[in-house]
């Protein structure tokens, strides 16, 4: 060997062994942050749906009290209610111009995967269909004066005002859990005309 000749060099690159095990690893981890990113949109999105489903049933939770409270004795439409929901005229209609007296509807539907939807009607016509509180077997009852409850309203037998004291939202038949109770403010009965004498001037 001559005095100042390059020793030969070794290449030190991947073997294809290495370059697929490195191929593997980065698709393996790629993988994983894609199945982490989708676990945590479809955990966002969960969140959104059940501060949304909180929210709208706070509003619908109001609305039902409000328009429970004026609802009103009227001779020619009776209010009527079984455990799918109840009808009566209020003057507190959701929307209406107020202090008329509009028939209203309300009526709970439970499709029976866990979600309830609360449905209002007015004159007749669907207004909206709305998710409300999570409930296994939702329905309605009725409150007499002397504090006991009706499966319907009227009830079958007896003597009872036009309007029940108040309309309660259960759970559980088996074991009654009450989810809103909703008092009437007005009179029970429909209230009689009293006509109003005018004095006719000279």
């Amino acid at each position: 060997m001559r005095n100042g000749a390059a020793l030969p060099t070794t290449n030190q690159g991947f073997t294809l062994m290495e370059s697929l095990v490195m191929l593997l690893l980065t698709a393996l981890t790629t993988s994983l942050l894609y199945q982490m990113l989708g676990n945590y949109r479809i955990a966002v999105e969960r969140v959104e749906e059940k501060t949304q489903v909180l929210r709208e049933g706070g509003m619908l939770e109001s609305w039902m009290r409000v328009s429970v409270a004026g609802l009103v004795a009227d001779a020619k439409s009776p209010f009527e209610g079984d455990a799918h929901g109840f009808r009566g005229v209020s003057g507190n209609a959701l929307m209406g111009i107020g202090g008329g007296g509009d028939l209203i509807a309300w009526s709970v539907q439970a499709p029976g995967d866990g979600e309830t939807f609360m449905a209002y009607e007015q004159e007749g016509r669907g207004r909206f269909a709305l998710p409300f509180l999570e409930m296994q077997e939702p329905y309605f009852a009725y409150l007499d004066a002397e504090g006991k409850t009706h499966e319907r309203w009227p009830p079958a037998k007896g003597l009872y005002s036009q309007l029940p004291e108040m309309v309660l939202l259960l759970d559980e038949p088996g074991s009654p859990r009450l989810q809103l109770g909703m008092s009437i403010g007005g009179p029970r009965d429909p209230q009689p005309f009293t006509p109003i004498e005018i004095e006719q001037g000279d």
